[in-house]
């Protein structure tokens, strides 16, 4: 499905809402096709893809009535025509005349959409432009006439034009453009029914209806999918503007620049990829102008005189990341150190104490710059906190990394979608708040005891010794300095493990909840300016949550971002077999049970009344799939009556299918390796995990068999 951006109805008929469209789509080609052209002047498919879309431009024009578009597209028809035909060189003079030409044609267009009509004004503009491309053909080959004219009304561009047709034909049959407040509408409809199915869930409704309410719950799920990725548009969308800027850059900046990128196929919500674009415009100009050096600079350094940009987008946990990496000279730490403490933002003694990753964050300080000259581009530093703000505007992250002499990485985290998240909901203080789940790494529970044993203070700051590395503990009531009775005493503690901008930390809460699709809510007034919420709920039950602002709530608890940890994989001990990580959980008889950890995708607790029995298996509906579950810890048999079930998701060796197994509760995730011992029972060889000096029972997933189960835990 494609979605445009459409022009205003009431000036335009819907035919030329249908021309306009596929001009503008047919105009952003061609300037994709212009930029490689230049770096690519043999390749003859480039000229047909960019003589095909002037050419269809002035085909149209003439049966709509457009004269003043006919006539440009004309003369840019006959000097590709001279190309086409090879009695033309591409070179730079040639680019640049037709990227005038593109500009031309876009900006009539553009008045057609506005007012219905082509206008009067910039007509002089148009006889010097086309003036110009007649100069070029003529001058390049040799010639003052339009040899093209006289093929124009043959028998062969006819022939080309109507074969270029049974391949747009059959393409148009596949995709319909949707206007985006259409699109908008449908997704706050689905935001309203996922509200809803989330409160009949939490209803009678779930009990007294059980196989309606589970038939709802997953035509919700497919439909809210399915919108979503109605909604979805592919990054490289955005990528293809910027060869044309970073070619008119360069030239204006007297160097020389490659750009390349990848992962354009990735998908993203429209709202999201047009908050999104300046930011990412002004990473990419920085980019061109203050990270890359200029030629000669470069062969003194070793380097190509070209210089790299380059562009790569990816999912990862929840997220698009969206990277922009330069070669060039990279930030001096120094330099940036200096020009704060010059500025007083920081205290000389502060200087000498910041690690490297804070000192490039002062670069994101509202006018902070290290450039020694002020360009009508502007200076690394000069408008980043703007690309900060804006980007956590709609819940994202900035992070930069910079290595002198080698280049900057921009990296820019944003979510999905913002209309709806999962989340997991949790309880402090009497009120419930929603944690993304983008953010959540790992949920630990500690008992009173563990608690007392493992959670050591140092000051006013407490950290959980977690598989021997430090983590900060934020309590949640602190921070928000709720004011209510301590929670109860003898039930240990939850820790929700998150992580978001470099920040990973504890945050202690009293009770957690069942993960949700919450549909997200803008913040206003007090609530927005306490800087910690990215927004709120209405959960399920009929209460509101706020969102918890991870990386803002890490910050203001004093959380150091952690730094590149090479030092820590130094100073490990070195064995001669490897260690691999496992997921520890308590399973039948409240024995420990070890699953590896690379197979577990997430943990979830869901509501007993979410699963169903389908011929003696037990099923979930989870994400749109059916997942067959195990039950780990006859958690169903020996309790009948439990309520919440912790459930692992797991993806199955060797396949991107899931099963999912029923635990009585996760207890840690440890290093460790398989050993091979004897079950006593059996009398046979098996395997189990060696952790430290315990033996501890090793649980596998089978593609065919589901969970098997090779040894008990020996002491």
């Amino acid at each position: 499905m494609c979605a445009g951006i459409l022009p205003d109805k009431g000036n335009v008929d819907d035919l030329t809402q249908e021309f306009l469209a596929e001009s503008q789509e047919g105009l952003d080609r061609m300037e994709r096709c212009l930029t490689e052209l230049e770096a690519h002047p043999e390749d003859r498919s480039l000229i047909t893809e960019i003589f095909r879309a002037v050419h269809t431009i002035k085909g149209t024009t003439g049966f709509l009535g457009f004269k003043r578009l006919e006539k440009l597209a004309h003369a840019g028809e006959n000097l590709l025509g001279s190309l086409r035909d090879g009695r033309l060189l591409v070179n730079e003079r040639l680019i640049d005349g037709l990227l005038q030409l593109k500009d031309g044609l876009r900006n009539i267009l553009e008045i057609i959409g506005i007012t219905g009509g082509e206008g009067t004004r910039a007509v002089d503009n148009d006889d010097s432009l086309i003036a110009s491309l007649d100069r070029l053909n003529a001058a390049e080959s040799g010639q003052s006439d339009h040899p093209l004219e006289a093929r124009q009304s043959s028998g062969e561009q006819g022939d080309e034009n109507s074969r270029s047709s049974a391949v747009d034909a059959g393409a148009n049959e596949k995709t319909l453009r949707i206007d985006v407040d259409v699109l908008n509408r449908m997704m706050n409809l689905v935001g309203d029914l996922v509200l809803t199915r989330n409160q009949i869930l939490r209803s009678e409704a779930a009990q007294a209806f059980p196989e309606l309410v589970r038939s709802l719950d997953a035509t919700t799920a497919d439909l809210r999918e399915t919108v979503m990725q109605a909604r979805m548009q592919p990054v490289g969308n955005l990528f293809r503007k910027f060869p044309r800027m970073v070619r008119d850059l360069a030239k204006s900046c007297g160097r020389a620049v490659r750009l390349q990128y990848s992962g354009q196929e990735t998908g993203l919500d429209k709202s999201l990829l047009e908050a999104i674009k300046d930011p990412l415009t002004h990473a990419v100009r920085n980019a061109v102008d203050h990270g890359i050096e200029k030629p000669e600079a470069r062969l003194l350094a070793g380097k190509p005189s070209e210089g790299l940009i380059t562009l790569r987008a990816f999912q990862q946990s929840g997220s698009v990341v969206i990277e922009i990496t330069d070669d060039g000279a990279g930030i001096a730490t120094e330099r940036v150190l200096a020009k704060a403490v010059e500025r007083e933002l920081v205290t000389p003694e502060q200087a000498a104490g910041m690690s490297e990753r804070e000192t490039l964050q002062l670069i994101f300080l509202p006018g902070f710059s290290t450039a020694a000259a002020v360009t009508n581009v502007s200076g690394r530093g000069v408008g980043m906190d703007v690309v900060r703000a804006n980007i956590e505007k709609v819940g994202g992250s900035v992070e930069l990394a910079s290595q002198v002499g080698v280049g900057t990485t921009l990296r820019l985290r944003v979510p999905l979608t913002l209309a709806i998240v999962p989340a997991l909901v949790v309880r402090c203080g009497g009120q419930s708040f929603a944690l993304p789940q983008s953010a959540l790494v790992e949920l630990v529970h500690l008992s009173t005891g563990e608690a007392a044993a493992m959670v050591e203070s140092i000051g006013s700051a407490s950290f959980y010794r977690l598989r021997g590395r430090l983590l900060p503990m934020v309590e949640l009531r602190s921070l928000l300095q709720l004011k209510t009775s301590a929670p109860p005493t003898g039930k240990g503690i939850h820790v929700a493990v998150l992580e978001a901008e470099g920040r990973r930390y504890g945050l202690v809460v009293e009770e957690l909840m069942a993960p949700e699709e919450i549909v997200v809510k803008p913040l206003s007034g007090i609530v927005r300016e306490l800087g910690l919420f990215t927004g709120a709920a209405v959960l399920g039950d009929g209460s509101m949550a706020l969102i918890v602002d991870v990386a803002a709530a890490g910050q203001r608890a004093g959380v150091k971002p952690s730094e590149i940890k090479e030092e820590d994989a130094a100073e490990a001990p070195v064995t001669e077999e490897a260690l691999e990580e496992y997921l520890l959980f308590e399973g039948e008889g409240e024995a420990t049970q070890a699953l590896p950890l690379c197979v577990v995708e997430r943990i979830e607790e869901l509501a007993r009344s979410e699963i169903s029995r389908i011929e003696g298996r037990v099923m979930l509906r989870y994400r749109g799939e059916t997942l067959v579950l195990h039950d780990a810890g006859a958690v169903l048999q020996q309790n009948p009556a439990v309520a919440m079930l912790t459930v692992l998701i797991c993806t199955e060796p060797g396949s991107a299918s899931r099963q999912g197994l029923i635990v009585r509760r996760v207890l840690d995730v440890s290093s460790g390796r398989v050993a091979e011992a004897v079950d006593k029972d059996q009398g046979a060889q098996a395997r189990a995990v060696l952790i430290g000096n315990r033996l501890i029972a090793l649980c596998e997933l089978r593609p065919q068999e589901g969970v098997r189960m090779h040894w008990s835990e020996v002491a």
